[in-house]
């Protein structure tokens, strides 16, 4: 019960502070002080430079986009009639991540739309999977400093299964549809701060709740690549 108190007084201090926007402000003042490069593009500007450069360049959505919105948390109809909730991005792609750090970091999401820089067909005997939100995804740092990355620097073959937005019941789907196939020897299961108000909108979807109450669900996400970009990207 304890940890509940602590996180309901965390989660209650959080709606308190001042909003991004706010605080991006301050950050390019601290920054301008220190001479320190601030970007100052917003992440709309930054993507069109992107995708300028190479036109497989898209917002990095998350299933949240989704359960969000009661139009959608019960998934999305595919063109053959499934019905689908996509919890990876766009395959092959890059996007962006917020500028926190003052850059806009550019990102490579793998062959199931997951920050990763190496090709899932080439890979096996995974040492660690992570699942999480943004703070698993390394949510404003380039590639260098992620925390797979770190994992990787160390001789650990590591894969990101993390997104941001994502609560407990987004990242149990993410292990039962992409995890089980890799077979890691660990999972890394991230906890963080506001897990708990994202599970309590995870609990609107009744998608999401059957991979918690009926036993083998799965969406065979991994199956439906080509349906998750087309619904992604349209």
């Amino acid at each position: 019960s304890c940890m509940y108190i602590f996180e309901i007084y965390f989660e209650i201090m959080q709606l308190k502070s001042n909003n991004q926007e706010t605080w991006l402000k301050k950050a390019e003042i601290i920054a301008r002080e220190q001479n320190i490069k601030f970007d100052s593009r917003s992440k709309i500007n930054f993507l069109d430079s992107l995708n300028s450069i190479n036109n497989n360049t898209f917002s990095n959505l998350s299933a949240s986009t989704f359960f969000n919105n009661k139009n959608y948390q019960n998934g999305i109809p595919t063109a053959n009639g499934d019905t689908i909730l996509p919890l990876g991005g766009i395959s092959n792609s890059f996007t962006t991540l917020d500028k926190e750090n003052g850059y806009f970091p550019i990102v490579y999401l793998d062959n199931n739309g997951f920050r990763n820089d190496i090709n899932l067909n080439d890979i096996n005997n995974i040492d660690f999977v992570l699942i999480g939100d943004s703070f698993a995804e390394s949510y404003s740092v380039d590639n260098r400093h992620t925390i797979a990355n770190t994992f990787i620097s160390k001789g650990y073959t590591t894969l990101c299964l993390a997104k941001a937005g994502n609560g407990p019941l987004t990242e149990l789907a993410t292990l039962i549809e992409y995890g089980e196939k890799y077979k890691p020897k660990f999972v890394i299961w991230f906890y963080c701060f506001n897990d708990l108000v994202n599970l309590n909108k995870e609990l609107n979807s009744k998608l999401l709740k059957k991979y918690l109450y009926k036993n083998g669900f799965s969406q065979s996400l991994i199956k439906k690549q080509e349906d998750v970009d087309k619904i992604l990207k349209y």
